[in-house]
């Protein structure tokens, strides 16, 4: 195969994609093959996100996680910005999926820069990504802003079908849908269809229209419809794979049954869900899950298990809160590199203003847009205001011919005007507070009127002279009304939030060239008293909610450990030990590890018990618990009660005859302490053992079957005498 025939076959193959996930993810296989032997970087590059990209559909978020890697590791070696911004969304996509906001968020803001020199359409699925974080952290007032960039930033037209602005679209539908308006959400999805589904939209589209369409109609109550809607859904999803998704479905299906008090159904479906979730570690869908199945359990009566279910969402939240007030923090971060980016551009505009033609000096010019971009940087890197005024004040002060800077922030609901920070010849003065409506100062007067007030020779732009009174901290050193001085509102988002200030007692009047210098440079120090103090308020709130998550977490520490433990043996209980069992199992199909599940019968229990009474028989359970307990380190091996007289051994990264041999030492040992029991064959009390022992596990059975073939193997050594071992042995990929 030649390197212009692989380039066919991998155009082929992307389209493949938004068919099936399977097919798609076995041809990249095949075709990376052919890459790695052609020696084709580019080629292996790409193969590699796709084979990310074909796990992702499939939901395996670790292993895709893992491609996408390689495939960002490749790309930064051979400077495809195309590539890199792929391999950073695919990774962003993952994380997100898993749960992980502040990672996600990470690599999308190292994407933004790339996109936009890439093409519109992958700078707008770069934007679209990061409305989809801040709608999943609950900032959906810029998860919002952040949709309507991308469906604005390139005209929409019928052959929008498949684009980051469709998608973004129908980002906003849904959270429309989440935020209860669902008429608007409606009507949107209405517009959608009827000028999209005229053109071919592929199956992964329209598989999330109709969930959406089937969420709007659970909302308005329409039960029977919805559920409709949702089975058209399930045909497309049969066809091609897409793991997450289909699993939103079963829980959306298993709310629409329950509502139609279908409870058998529904837990059916929430189930399925829960499997789904659970083996792709699919995180940020979990919790409501949780929720759902902890109270369509406590409906029916089965309080065992909503407290199951409870105690897993109660986890889950909190985890996941974490998660959502990390992201606020990082969103802070995340807007000041987007206003770097944006500096960027005001940078190229300034390069090219007429003061560059009318001063004639180049050199000054290009001097001022590197202080200038210095400058941002600091404002971009912090957000201690105080630090950024000094660092401001220090750099501009040469250039400006300035002795005062001075930054006041304002509250109108408060009605405060706040000098924060002064600074004059280099020296920081107290900052002061007034009633902003009372205030007869220039920065209040700025603030108010929303202009900015410039002094020239003493005199304001009205040329009417300006008096000592009205500048704060009579900041000139001499009675020479030679003066100038600038006043300009900082706005946000064309909200008024304080004032900013530059001063100088040695000229009369600042130059044109400095004025815009300032104007510019106003917008960022704007953009950093905002992110100043919504960090700190955020910062409060989270550690308020850090001191009540530990009280909580304490409490939950000794509710776990009274609900994880048997009050009887003192070793993990039944849910305990599915809880361990399960993240093993999981973390073993990862590494295609090994592991030994053995169930443990006490043998001729009820008897004992009748014969001996039920206090003898605490002890026997007592006596059994420790011995298991000396023979398991805890962590490759670890034990539990099952139940009554039944306990489960579980060994991992360990060979056969390793794991044979431990069982076998256990059942000597249970032998040779001889606990008399006169009802039993033996006439001591002895163990029977079924062991199941799988190598090169894989996701082609649940944890509850493999345990049902334990059980089977238990059941093999009863009906064969007792005190002995039976075992499978199961290949988890072959299925042998």
């Amino acid at each position: 195969m030649t390197i212009t025939q692989l380039e066919a076959k991998i155009t082929k193959l992307k389209n493949t994609y938004q068919e099936n996930a399977d097919v798609g993810l076995k041809k990249a296989k095949l075709l990376l093959l052919d890459a790695e032997k052609l020696q084709y970087q580019e080629g292996i590059c790409i193969l590699k996100h796709e084979i990310a990209r074909g796990y992702y559909y499939s939901a395996q978020y670790l292993t895709a996680i893992n491609y996408a890697n390689e495939a960002y590791d490749v790309s930064i070696a051979i400077s495809n910005y195309s590539l890199i911004v792929d391999s950073l969304n695919t990774l962003s996509c993952a994380y997100h999926e898993l749960g992980d906001f502040q990672q996600a968020m990470s690599y999308l803001i190292k994407a933004l820069p790339y996109s936009q020199s890439v093409s519109d359409e992958v700078y707008c699925r770069t934007l679209s990504n990061i409305g989809t974080i801040y709608k999943e952290s609950g900032n959906y007032e810029s998860a919002k802003s952040y949709y309507q960039k991308c469906i604005n930033y390139v005209a929409l037209s019928e052959n929008s079908a498949n684009s980051p602005q469709l998608f973004a679209l129908l980002n906003l539908c849904d959270m429309l849908v989440d935020n209860n308006n669902s008429s608007k959400a409606s009507n949107l999805i209405s517009n959608v269809i009827n000028v999209f589904f005229k053109n071919k939209i592929n199956s992964y589209t329209q598989i999330y229209i109709y969930y959406i369409k089937a969420k709007i109609n659970y909302t308005n109550e329409d039960y029977e419809l919805g559920l409709s809607v949702v089975e058209k859904a399930f045909k497309l999803c049969e066809k091609t794979n897409y793991v997450s998704i289909t699993a939103q479905l079963y829980h959306l299906k298993g709310k629409f049954l329950e509502k139609l008090n279908d409870l058998g159904q529904a837990i059916d479906y929430y189930k399925k869900a829960y499997e789904v979730y659970r083996e792709s570690v699919m995180s940020k869908s979990l919790e409501f899950l949780l929720e759902s199945l902890t109270n369509i359990y406590e409906k029916i009566g089965d309080y065992k298990s909503s407290y199951f279910y409870l105690e897993q969402y109660v986890e889950e939240t909190i985890r996941m809160k974490k998660n959502r007030n990390i992201q606020k923090l990082k969103n802070i971060e995340l807007l000041n590199e987007i206003s770097n980016n944006k500096l960027q551009s005001e940078i190229l505009k300034f390069k090219q203003l007429d003061l560059l033609k009318e001063s004639g000096l180049l050199e000054k010019s290009i001097n001022q847009v590197k202080l200038l971009s210095e400058i941002n940087m600091y404002i971009a890197s912090s957000n201690d205001i105080v630090e950024i005024a000094q660092r401001v004040y220090n750099r501009t002060k040469e250039f400006l011919l300035s002795t005062v800077f001075g930054i006041a922030t304002c509250n109108f609901n408060e009605d405060t005007l706040t000098l924060n920070i002064f600074i004059k010849q280099g020296e920081a003065m107290p900052s002061y507070c007034e009633k902003l409506s009372k205030s007869k100062t220039l920065a209040a007067r700025c603030i108010k009127e929303m202009k900015p007030v410039i002094i020239n020779r003493g005199k304001d732009t009205h040329n009417k002279p300006v008096s000592k009174k009205a500048l704060e901290y009579q900041s000139l050193e001499n009675e020479n009304s030679s003066y100038a001085a600038i006043y300009l509102p900082l706005l946000y988002e064309n909200t008024p939030i304080g004032a900013i200030t530059f001063r100088s007692n040695t000229i009369e009047y600042f130059q044109e060239t400095q004025i815009k210098f300032i104007e510019v440079l106003s917008e960022y120090i704007a953009i950093a008293v905002h992110h100043a103090t919504i960090s700190e308020d955020l910062n409060r709130e989270i550690s308020e909610k850090s001191r009540i998550q530990k009280v909580l977490a304490n409490v939950n520490d000794d509710l776990l450990k009274i609900s994880s433990f048997d009050s009887l043996t003192g070793i993990p209980n039944r849910r305990s030990l599915e809880n361990r069992l399960n993240s093993v199992y999981f973390e073993q199909i990862e590494a295609f590890g090994n592991m030994c599940i053995t169930m443990i019968d006490i043998d001729r229990f009820k008897k004992y018990n009748d014969t001996y009474g039920h206090q003898q028989g605490d002890v026997c359970l007592r006596t059994i618990a420790e011995l298991l307990t000396m023979n398991t380190d805890g962590k490759y091996s670890f034990i539990g009660r099952y139940g009554g007289e039944e306990f489960m051994l579980v060994q991992y990264n360990t060979g056969f005859d390793t794991a044979y041999s431990l069982i076998e030492e256990i059942r000597k040992q249970v032998q040779d302490i001889a606990i008399e029991h006169e009802k039993s064959e033996y006439g001591i009390v002895t163990l029977s053992f079924g062991m199941l022992y799988i190598h090169n596990i894989s996701k082609k059975h649940t944890i509850f079957s493999l345990i049902e073939k334990a059980d089977n193997a238990l059941y093999s050594a009863k009906i064969n005498g007792r005190n002995r071992i039976e075992y499978y042995i199961h290949n988890g990929v072959d299925n042998t």
